[in-house]
């Protein structure tokens, strides 16, 4: 017989707090990227460009389910990463004059869930 090997220990779970801050990440950043397919087909059919804030969203909303990811990870490049993406997506809302959407709500709320849950990340 041979002796066992100790096995690793598992990585701790996240908290309740971080699962559902990774799942409203996701959701955001999926509901953004559907809204921006949604309104970039037309932009560029009519106009024949895609506009700068637009694209902008489009990169936001993928950061956003990357961040997500981290998130459930446990890492806190995803907390910076979904810190960042609320900045950028609160100056892109300012700068088209449009005080609060759904994906911007869902963002501060992920944000509020990252920072009471900070000590939680690696």
């Amino acid at each position: 017989m041979t002796a066992s090997e100790p096995q690793p220990a598992a990585p701790p779970k996240p908290s309740t707090k971080l699962l559902i801050a990774s799942t409203l990440a996701w959701l955001a950043g999926l509901l953004g990227f559907l809204v921006v397919v949604a309104v970039g087909i037309p932009q560029i059919a009519l106009h024949g460009g895609l506009p700068l804030l637009i694209a902008l969203d489009g990169l936001l909303a993928i950061a956003l389910c990357v961040a997500g990811y981290l998130l459930r990870k446990r890492r806190k490049a995803g907390g910076i990463l979904a810190a960042g993406v609320f900045g950028l997506s609160g100056v892109s809302h300012l700068l088209s004059h449009t005080l609060m959407t759904v994906g911007f709500g869902l963002t501060l709320i992920t944000l509020l869930l990252v920072l009471s849950a900070w000590k939680e990340l690696e």
